[in-house]
């Protein structure tokens, strides 16, 4: 299974008062029952830089999801400044809401 959202937003202002408009677009793929990846990743349409992106390895069954994320962040303060990143999440499908 195969699935690839795409959003555009249009902000009239950010936190510096700025217009922005961006592109978000993903995919996550299923490589079996349990097991998939994902990936993300946003474009600001103003600069056409990709400040933030982001691929994932998980398992998920009918009790939990891990994701292992690796991002790419560039957070917009006077200066783009990267950072990356990885992090592993864990989901109990009872609680987080994230059951099939």
């Amino acid at each position: 299974r195969v699935a690839a959202p795409a959003r555009y937003l249009y902000n009239e202002r950010d936190l510096t008062g700025v217009a922005t408009q961006s592109l978000n677009v993903g995919a996550t793929l299923n490589l079996t029952r349990n097991w998939g990846v994902s990936v993300a990743s946003s474009q600001d349409l103003e600069t056409g830089l990709w400040p933030w992106s982001q691929v994932s390895l998980f398992y998920r069954d009918e009790c939990i999801r891990v994701d292992l994320m690796f991002t790419h962040d560039e957070t917009y303060a006077s200066t783009i400044v990267p950072s990356d990143s990885v992090r592993l999440r864990l989901t109990l499908a009872t609680l987080g809401g994230q059951g099939r």
